[in-house]
């Protein structure tokens, strides 16, 4: 993102993988384009980019896509570029995440009732 993004004047942006958020943002000058945050800012983003005069770039990237908000958002995280972990895909390995997950609710949480 860094590498691809315009250190004068640019807007470069990842979208969540349902295209709703916005998972990663440079921008410059800093303040060119206001920031939105929650789960629908990836459109009004790029909105805002075109009405400050800066055509987004935008990139697609599994990992940076992958938010890590619920269950199926972690499975998502362990299929994406196998080759490529992330740290948190390394994370949620460590803890045998899937194992448990097809254990059930209450081991995957590691609570008891």
């Amino acid at each position: 993102v860094v590498e691809a993004h315009d250190p004068a004047r640019g807007f470069t942006i990842v979208p969540a993988h349902d295209r709703q958020g916005s998972n990663a943002v440079a921008c410059s000058p800093p303040e060119a384009v206001a920031l939105r945050f929650g789960s629908d800012s990836f459109y009004p983003h790029l909105e805002a980019a075109r009405l400050a005069g800066i055509e987004p770039r935008v990139m697609e990237f599994a990992g940076i896509a992958t938010d890590v908000d619920t269950p199926e958002d972690a499975d998502r995280l362990l299929r994406c570029d196998p080759g490529r972990r992330s740290r948190a895909a390394r994370l949620l390995e460590e803890f045998q995440w899937t194992a448990r997950r097809e254990a059930g609710p209450m081991v995957s949480a590691g609570i008891g009732s």
